[in-house]
């Protein structure tokens, strides 16, 4: 059995609410899968691109979860458009999230946010303007504007 959902909402978490938000909440969403004969925990960055290959492999009889390795350790995040809803974020984004931080730019490409998720897992810290991290978030900003 795989559960998923394709998007998460903020519930009035951060204060806000709906979708669209680049908060974990919004954008990391659970895929839980059951009848694998292993179970694992696994915090690599899984796409709805990756399901189709996936869950061939496990209704075949391959419950791996091979060739995710080889993928990239990180995930672009964006909100290429602004649905104009009461509540809904306001602003096109784009960003990058791997498991130790979150770097999100405004669509012109200037640092909106930048969280440190290992200290900060709920985001309450937004470093996007702390001096000692101006070369990290010069490196995760160009993995936003590579080519997957």
């Amino acid at each position: 059995m795989v559960a998923l959902s394709v998007h998460g909402d903020m519930h009035g978490s951060q204060g806000l609410f709906r979708k669209g938000w680049p908060h974990e909440e919004s954008v990391r969403v659970p895929l839980l899968v059951r009848g694998l004969a292993q179970a694992r925990r696994d915090a690599r960055p899984i796409s709805l691109l990756d399901l189709p290959r996936l869950t061939t492999r496990w209704a075949e009889g391959d419950g791996s979860w091979d060739n995710l390795a080889t993928r990239e350790p990180f995930s672009r995040i964006s909100m290429p458009s602004v649905v104009r809803l009461p509540d809904q974020c306001d602003r096109v984004w784009a960003g990058v999230r791997t498991p130790e931080r979150k770097l999100v730019l405004e669509e012109e490409g200037s640092p909106w946010l930048f969280f440190d998720l290992e200290a900060d897992p709920m985001e309450t810290r937004n470093l996007v303007n702390d001096p000692s991290r101006v070369a990290e978030i010069a490196r995760l900003a160009a993995l936003v504007n590579s080519r997957p």
